[in-house]
């Protein structure tokens, strides 16, 4: 005979009214862990001779979303940072309003369809400005103290 507290867990209102809790704790612990994530203020760099000079954050999230290769006419490939990254973290939430699991998620839909790829990485901001400055063509983004005169400021984001 089953006890009687797994008969009440298997009755599903009753296991959702358990679960909710657990719900918003987890909610609660992602809170205090966002606003850490949302204050970096980012910058959204090219190559010095890019003849681009600005982009909305439309733009630059349709282009690490692979939804486009061009910002106002002007050829870009885009460079990410490694997963875990907080600047990374920070800035997908703030372009595509997508959490680091969400643009797992969203990357691997795409490869498994065969719809694109996610973009090359760069390990730190350090690494990503040394491939921006070298190469011309390509976008990036950076914490802004990163920021050194061997690359162009297409857009902040605060």
């Amino acid at each position: 005979m089953t006890p009687h507290i797994f008969k009440r867990l298997t009755n599903p209102l009753r296991a959702s009214f358990l679960a909710l809790p657990l719900f918003y704790a987890g909610a609660g612990l992602f809170s205090m862990v966002a606003p850490s994530i949302a204050h970096a203020e980012i910058a959204i760099i090219t190559h010095p001779s890019a003849s681009l000079d600005a982009a909305s954050k439309e733009e630059v999230a349709r282009i690490y979303l692979g939804k486009s290769t061009q910002i106002q006419g002007t050829k870009l490939t885009p460079i990410d940072l490694i997963e875990g990254n907080k600047t990374r973290d920070a800035f997908y939430l703030k372009t595509t309003g997508k959490s680091p699991a969400q643009v797992n998620s969203y990357w691997s839909a795409q490869i498994f369809s065969g719809k694109g790829q996610p973009p090359e990485t760069a390990v730190d901001d350090i690494e990503m400005v040394q491939t921006i400055s070298s190469n011309s063509g390509q976008i990036g983004y950076v914490d802004v103290s990163a920021v050194n005169a061997s690359v162009k400021v297409i857009l902040t984001i605060p």
